[in-house]
């Protein structure tokens, strides 16, 4: 806790308050970590900058985007409530911390997402049909997606297939099913060349990790409709 003097206790190290952050991002992720936290605020004449997890040993490197923006990689860590802290040094090397605007930083880490059923399986293209994601068990968060990657290999490719990976904004309906609308293969690729084939269907949980696991998804080509003419 921050004293009326902006020193610090930090274990056995002391260190002097210094800007502030406002926001974290994201603040739900995956028990296997690896995803990039970002935080907004005042960060200027700070370097050797370093993330603290409490309960986790170490700290984590941390990288200045520029004066107004840090990210580090959050550490694997079992369920629960994890407190998050940012410090640094000075010009004078003197250590800092960033003190927040608001309550303390906290991460909530959770079980990996495993993706069980896409429903329908079945879709044409480019005709923005709702889908049904059935999942092992998820949190309701506003950065919800469903990650596409779709194999768009085209009839000239002697290559194999690229992956093109598109995102789309989910809805959540309960703890253990999501919405989301299957992007078109036409906005990632030729109508004329692609050959349409087998899309893999992630969830992201927070807009940025994936699920463990992936569905299949089959995507036919878009439906051409013909007016009858009277002869």
């Amino acid at each position: 806790q921050v004293n009326p003097q902006y020193m610090f206790e930090f274990g056995d190290l002391t260190v002097r308050a210094s800007g502030e952050i406002h926001s974290m991002s994201p603040t739900t992720l995956q028990t296997v970590g690896g995803t990039t936290l970002t935080f907004e605020g005042r960060f200027a004449h700070v370097e050797s900058l370093r993330c603290f997890f409490a309960g986790y040993s170490l700290p984590v490197p941390a990288v200045k985007v520029n004066d107004f923006t840090v990210q580090c990689v959050a550490p694997p860590r079992p369920t629960g409530i994890c407190h998050v802290y940012l410090a640094g040094s000075d010009d004078q090397q003197i250590p800092v911390l960033f003190p927040t605007t608001s309550s303390l930083l906290e991460l909530r880490y959770e079980e990996p997402v495993k993706v069980l059923e896409v429903n329908p399986k079945i879709i044409a293209d480019n005709m923005g049909i709702p889908l049904t994601i059935s999942v092992s068990t998820i949190t309701n968060h506003p950065d919800l997606q469903c990650i596409f990657d779709f194999r768009a290999r085209t009839r000239t490719e002697t290559i194999g297939p690229t992956v093109q990976v598109v995102k789309t904004k989910a809805r959540w309906m309960n703890s253990k099913e999501l919405t989301c609308y299957a992007p078109s293969l036409l906005s990632v690729g030729s109508s004329e060349n692609v050959d349409y084939d087998w899309s893999r269907v992630y969830v992201s949980p927070n807009g940025q990790d994936r699920s463990v696991n992936y569905v299949d998804l089959h995507v036919l080509p878009p439906i051409q409709w013909y007016e009858a003419i009277s002869v």
